[in-house]
């Protein structure tokens, strides 16, 4: 009960994300660094998230990181956590939540060949500019909804008239309960 409780002092007293995995069955790490001499580095371990609790804990991460934009930020295979822009922060979040695409540039977006139209979680695209909603909130770069206009969650009411038509849609596919369960057969695969 002590070490918890020491443990819990250390985050509260100095957090500072260092970086996040999540293992091959889905099971999350989070890394802070604390200002402890003896446990400089803490680890939290989650149990087993479903693709959609994935999406959302790494779109929560990247946005309370607050990166300011950078073009061709993210755009390693795969793609890193630091400042983004807008298809390498969509790319992250997307690898981080096990789907297994390819970093990619905002038109390049139907190579990772998901169903068309909205769904659960839809992701905008056109040439130069990309995005996504999860759920009920959208998620992305935005110079005129985020200061700064780096990648994180934005209000959906400080979308101009109209932006949404200059986008196509796709959605994400294999998000219920057990999304990284194998499909029986016959079952849709989104």
């Amino acid at each position: 009960m002590a070490d918890v409780l020491e443990r819990a002092q250390g985050i509260a007293a100095h957090v500072s994300f260092q970086r996040q995995t999540v293992s091959k069955k889905g099971t999350i790490s989070v890394y802070f660094a604390t200002d402890q001499k003896k446990r400089p580095v803490d680890r939290f371990k989650g149990g087993l998230l479903t693709h959609y609790t994935r999406l959302i804990a790494t779109a929560n991460m990247v946005s309370a990181a607050n990166f300011p934009y950078l073009y061709g930020g993210g755009h390693e295979q795969p793609a890193r956590f630091g400042p983004f822009d807008c298809s390498g922060s969509v790319s992250y979040v997307m690898q981080q939540a096990g789907f297994k695409v390819p970093t990619t540039v905002s038109g390049d977006v139907p190579s990772w060949k998901f169903p068309a139209g909205p769904g659960r979680v839809t992701i905008f695209y056109n040439p130069t500019h990309t995005f996504m909603r999860i759920g009920n909130r959208f998620f992305g770069t935005s110079g005129f909804a985020r200061p700064g206009g780096g990648a994180g969650w934005f209000d959906v009411s400080k979308l101009p008239t109209g932006y949404l038509a200059q986008f196509r849609e796709v959605h994400v596919p294999k998000l219920g309960v057990n999304s990284f369960a194998p499909p029986h057969p016959g079952q849709p695969k989104s």
